[in-house]
């Protein structure tokens, strides 16, 4: 698996303190395995 994040950032090290405690699914760092998935959202968020 080639797990891929969506970001504009590079991210060094996941920091949990730093993820919004109320989205969809609480907070966390999350990846998907599908890269257009990824690329969806990033288009949607930034």
């Amino acid at each position: 698996m080639k797990p891929y994040y969506g970001s504009n950032t590079i991210i060094e090290q996941i920091d949990l303190s730093r993820c919004k405690p109320y989205k969809d699914f609480r907070q966390g760092f999350y990846l998907a395995e599908i890269r257009e998935q990824v690329e969806q959202m990033v288009n949607i968020i930034f």
